[in-house]
């Protein structure tokens, strides 16, 4: 049973057959708070109808009132069904989801801490920013309800609006912070605010030398909340790179902590007391001399010394392949 409307009366909206715009879709709250008395269909739900005129009568159509005696109220489906109904609306022409019942309680007015700013702050910030009220946390630089008049700090119900800044961004902000009292304005001043912001971030597990090579032990990808933008790296941009200087365990790694890691080393072409192969280069002149011994291990590139076993001579060459010494005279 739907019961008195109290103090209502059961106003029929009239609403034209629904069928031109799809069916009206009623998606019940859970739990709602209110500040008010006056239930609309609003409070409990959200509707959805492509129906703009149709939208705007629903969302104002009363469901009851909340008084001292009945502070809080249930609407199961079939209780908002009949008022549905009782509106004009065919069975047909509407669908119930969401929340089995809507429990509709009066907000208990309090104080206003600034915990309840940092939380109103929160919402305003998504906005500015466009991050998910998930990724953010905002706090205070520093108390601000108990620096307000003392009728204010004691007022009880006020609600807090928290106006967008002109520039938004993470870190420290000035935001304006209003209290009011229904539709009154009671106060209003500016705040300095901390604005954090998830990210995902590459931390150090230990300390690392300069010159190490990450590899999947020696770092930790993880979310922190910081105050200012990092770099979030993925694996493959930190795995395997080379550290430019020493990083402290705990530390959040950057692009400009890392380098490319070196190339593998090259293999050795010449050993020492190795028998090579060395040519001699004047202009367009090529002699080669057969005897000649490795002094030096060398890789490609590598400039060496090597004796003429013929002459003994001492002589310095680059090596040029496996066994091959080039000399320019």
């Amino acid at each position: 049973m739907i019961g008195p409307m109290r103090t209502l009366s059961i106003c029929f909206i009239l609403v034209a057959a629904n069928s031109a715009f799809g069916q009206v879709l009623i998606e019940l709250r859970d739990d709602v708070a209110m500040d008010h008395d006056s239930v609309q269909l609003s409070d409990i739900a959200k509707i959805h109808t492509t129906d703009a005129k149709l939208l705007q009568q629903l969302s104002v159509l009363d469901m009851e009132i909340l008084t001292d005696d009945t502070p809080s109220l249930m609407f199961g489906r079939s209780r908002v069904a009949i008022r549905l109904r009782l509106a004009g609306l065919d069975a047909s022409e509407f669908q119930i989801t969401g929340a089995t019942k809507a429990v509709v309680r009066r907000r208990v007015p309090r104080i206003i801490t600034d915990s309840d700013i940092e939380n109103a702050a929160i919402p305003t910030m998504e906005s500015a920013l466009g991050v998910p009220v998930s990724h953010l946390r905002v706090r205070l630089n520093s108390p601000m309800m108990t620096t307000l008049p003392k009728h204010v700090q004691e007022e009880k119900g006020l609600r807090v609006e928290i106006k967008s800044p002109l520039n938004a961004r993470i870190g420290t902000v000035s935001l304006t912070v209003r209290l009011w009292r229904g539709a009154q304005l009671v106060y209003s001043r500016s705040g300095r605010f901390e604005v954090f912001q998830k990210q995902h971030v590459a931390v150090t597990r230990t300390s690392l030398p300069r010159g190490h090579i990450i590899d999947e032990r020696d770092v930790q990808f993880t979310d922190r909340f910081l105050a200012s933008p990092a770099d979030q790296l993925a694996e493959s941009q930190v795995i395997g790179r080379q550290v430019r200087n020493a990083l402290p365990a705990g530390r959040m790694i950057a692009l400009r902590d890392l380098q490319a890691a070196p190339s593998p080393k090259q293999k050795q072409l010449v050993k020492a007391r190795d028998n090579v192969s060395v040519t001699a280069i004047s202009g367009r002149l090529r002699v080669k001399l057969t005897a000649a011994e490795a002094l030096e291990a060398g890789k490609a590139g590598d400039v060496i010394r090597v004796r003429n076993l013929e002459s003994k001579e001492v002589i310095t060459g680059r090596v040029t392949g496996a066994g091959q010494v080039e000399i320019r005279l």
